[in-house]
């Protein structure tokens, strides 16, 4: 069925590592909103090491061409460990459920629908709420409340990831009137990467940025952010799209570090590897470390970090 279109649609699929078929698998399903986390989930989960794809569109749930693009999506070679499904944003106020009994009904019997496919094509599949529009968006966000609330009190909520009551909507944490700045994404994607595989959730927007903050200022200390992965390039950016901090500097080797002796004790490297030999390495060269993400956070919030610098 067709309600409405508009000018333009699109799909956009991306298979990550397509060389590597028997590579371990993530699917991302869902509009714009989700193609731009794709690659923070990615770089979130590259120490497992899994491959996310993404199947993104704009055609509306109710559009019968949404359900076409899923299945052909499935007609490759991949096989999926998780699958993720997030609602679309587009026709929010052309579709609204809240005002349709009918149309409520029927969105909700199509995400079951979707779901009973997915379950079909992936060993676990995650539904999420969708996430709001910007705060003077208000009868659209009224609408994704509706269908959040509609999502919450169904038979599919068993496997449910509520990303839609984790956001503010004030203005600071989006980059248009839908989509997040980067600093954002990660924390969507800390949180759907946390619930996925039952991992504690510390992360909340912007404290990621407050806590590297808090390293230089209120801790009066420089930052080395040390890594060369696919995390420590997102972490590079957001730092450098969402801090003015000139204490933060960032070394792709350990022995890239250029750390004057002189301000060796008051300096922190934060690393966003894993790696044994290089702690070794930090301790015997005396350098304080720390590692970013959830520890990270873990490690200042239980202020297990190091003792504020003398004056």
């Amino acid at each position: 069925m067709i309600i409405e279109r508009e000018e333009i649609e699109w799909t956009n699929s991306w298979i990550e590592d397509a060389n590597q078929p028997d590579k371990r698998r993530l699917l991302l399903v869902g509009d714009s909103v989700t193609r731009q986390i794709r690659k923070t989930v990615s770089a979130v989960v590259v120490e497992r090491g899994i491959s996310v794809d993404l199947l993104a569109c704009s055609y509306s749930f109710f559009d019968s061409r949404f359900f076409e693009e899923i299945k052909h999506f499935f007609s490759g070679d991949y096989q999926y460990e998780v699958i993720v499904l997030m609602d679309i944003h587009h026709r929010m106020i052309s579709e609204r459920c809240m005002d349709n009994k009918k149309l409520a009904k029927e969105y909700l019997d199509k995400w079951i629908m979707f779901y009973e496919y997915l379950k079909t094509k992936g060993e676990r599949v995650f539904v999420c709420t969708m996430t709001p529009y910007r705060g003077d968006y208000y009868e659209e966000n009224r609408e994704v409340n509706y269908r959040n609330s509609i999502i919450r009190n169904s038979c599919l909520w068993n496997n449910g990831i509520d990303l839609g009551s984790m956001i503010d909507i004030k203005e600071h944490v989006f980059s248009d009137h839908v989509h997040f700045c980067g600093a954002y994404n990660l924390v969507l994607s800390y949180r759907i990467v946390a619930e996925i595989f039952g991992e504690k959730f510390r992360c909340s927007f912007p404290k990621i940025i407050e806590d590297i903050e808090q390293l230089n200022m209120m801790m009066k200390r420089n930052v080395v952010v040390l890594g060369k992965g696919k995390k420590a390039k997102i972490i590079r950016r957001f730092i450098n799209e969402n801090t003015m901090n000139h204490n933060i500097s960032f070394a792709n080797e350990l022995d890239d570090l250029q750390i004057d002796k002189s301000i060796g004790d008051n300096t922190i490297v934060v690393m966003t590897i894993d790696a044994m030999d290089l702690e070794k390495k930090l301790l015997d060269r005396k350098y304080k470390y720390c590692y970013f993400g959830e520890s990270l956070l873990s490690q200042i919030e239980d202020k297990l970090l190091f003792e504020e610098v003398p004056k």
